[in-house]
């Protein structure tokens, strides 16, 4: 099987900052976790980014109405990662 060189700056990236929408996203799950008494952090904090980008880029939804016939509906087969979905809601 053939190597394959991917490239990469993983480094950079790295090192990169959280936006202060991800802290703050971070903190609400870390606040609910602290608060609840859960144990499943990690899910929760790795799924923050990529619910963010689905209802600020993608999802059909008004919040201001519900039950509104054309939303979009987004369900997350993930359970131990609910907080994060919760995080973004409330937000």
């Amino acid at each position: 099987m053939a190597q394959r060189n991917y490239d990469t700056d993983l480094d950079s990236v790295q090192q990169e900052p959280l936006d202060a929408r991800s802290s703050h996203l971070r903190r609400l799950i870390l606040r609910a976790i602290e608060n609840g008494g859960r144990r499943h952090i990690g899910p929760s904090l790795s799924l923050v980014e990529i619910v963010r980008v689905l209802y600020d880029e993608f999802v059909r939804h008004d919040p201001a109405n519900p039950r509104w016939p054309g939303r979009d509906r987004f369900i997350l087969s993930k359970g131990h990662g609910c907080l994060a979905l919760y995080a973004v809601l409330a937000d």
